[in-house]
């Protein structure tokens, strides 16, 4: 496995007709989106403005995953001239996303699907379970709901999508396609390790690591940012590994989880605002099924089975999946399936969401101004070219 030095663009891609390679240019730094904050109101998200070019229709399904009632929503766009077509399945990441998936105001969802209808592919977009118009047992669910619904029943519900969408007359035979993001790009793959009709995987800022190990490296990344010294950082991240397995292994041990509590009250002694406070340890204790399932969830099985194509994308500067962990896992376990199709690109100067701002990055969002990278989508229309065959000119209002 050859590694990229600091500084330079990686292209990793190994397949049938062309064999393993590196190729790179200078990376141009930039320091990464930590957050977006503010304190008035915001004004509304930006809105994909109206087109001729393609048009969208809702679908919803209903299902019973045990004893729920579980309505599947979202939205099915086919562009303008009809006949079967590729079909791209969006998979939002972790949050309470309705199918646009809006980060700082901007549909990031939206946007990318926009560009896939106007090259010519269908694409389907849904709502998270339990969020804008998909329900539990006829009900949404309030923020921070999304913490109470795992990953497992997304990937039920995203089955049951596929499984309809494989019986509809205007998706191509053959020409299923999943792009996730995030936590659906891990959903992407656990779908394809499983199913045998995927054409091709894209995965965006995909967690190949064991969650435990990400959840310590993300929320060391957090103490850093805030203040903590290379010395603290290190106890903290070993603390959070303790905390990851005690969450998935015995949360119910109280006098461990004040000997916890008391190592990591120690541990940030020093700082002048400590990150990791009681409520944060109760929190995660107690009020997150979806973050005891993740911290018990290592992704390699399911890589390591997948044989169909596969394109995976990071942004150089993204710190919550960060490329130099999680892409090396990925070619590791897709080697060991044996799949002979597989490419891993690592965009320079973008971070987990590749928006940018006036066409660079910058330190942060800004609130609904902000577009999908040209690079990443020049990325995806050139591979879904190379795959699938020209779809003809892109359509332009």
């Amino acid at each position: 496995m050859m590694m990229a030095a600091p500084g330079l663009r990686a292209d990793w891609r190994h397949s049938i007709d062309r064999p393993f390679l590196v190729e790179s240019r200078p990376m141009i730094a930039a320091s990464l989106l930590l957050a977006f904050t503010q304190t008035a109101a915001p004004p509304p998200p930006y809105a994909v403005p109206p087109t001729r070019c393609y048009s969208s229709r809702e679908i919803a399904l209903d299902w019973r995953d045990g004893t729920r009632a579980i309505r599947i929503a979202g939205s099915l766009t086919t562009p303008r001239g009809g006949g079967p077509r590729p079909t791209i399945v969006m998979i939002t990441g972790s949050g309470d996303h309705i199918r646009d998936q809006i980060i700082s105001g901007v549909p990031m969802f939206g946007l990318i699907a926009d560009s896939l209808a106007r090259a010519g592919y269908n694409v389907v977009r849904t709502d998270a379970r339990g969020f804008g118009a998909a329900t539990i047992d006829g009900r949404t669910l309030d923020p921070p709901g999304w913490l109470q619904i795992t990953s497992p029943e997304r990937y039920r519900d995203n089955q049951r999508l596929l499984d309809w969408l494989v019986t509809q007359p205007g998706v191509a035979q053959g020409g299923l396609i999943l792009l996730g993001h995030s936590e659906g790009a891990m959903l992407a793959a656990r779908l394809a390790a499983d199913r045998n009709d995927i054409a091709l995987s894209i995965l965006l800022s995909d967690s190949t690591a064991p969650g435990y190990e990400v959840f310590a490296r993300q929320r060391t990344n957090v103490a850093t940012r805030d203040g903590a010294s290379p010395e603290v950082a290190a106890r903290l991240h070993q603390l959070l590994l303790e905390l990851a397995a005690f969450l998935s292994r015995d949360p119910g041990n109280d006098a461990r989880f004040e000997r916890l509590a008391t190592r990591f009250r120690e541990a940030q002694a020093g700082m002048t605002r400590p990150v990791f406070d009681r409520d944060f340890l109760e929190f995660h204790r107690t009020g997150s099924p979806w973050h005891i399932w993740w911290m018990g969830y290592d992704p390699w099985p399911d890589l390591s089975r997948i044989t169909s194509p596969v394109l995976a994308i990071w942004g150089a500067r993204d710190d919550a999946t960060e490329w130099r962990t999680h892409a090396p896992i990925l070619a590791r376990a897709l080697s060991a399936a044996g799949n002979p199709d597989f490419a891993v690109h690592i965009l320079p100067d973008q971070d987990h969401f590749f928006l940018e701002y006036e066409g660079r990055r910058v330190d942060r969002h800004p609130w609904a101004r902000t577009r999908i990278s040209n690079e990443l989508q020049a990325l995806l229309l050139g591979e879904l070219e190379r795959r699938f065959g020209p779809r003809g000119r892109a359509c332009a209002d």
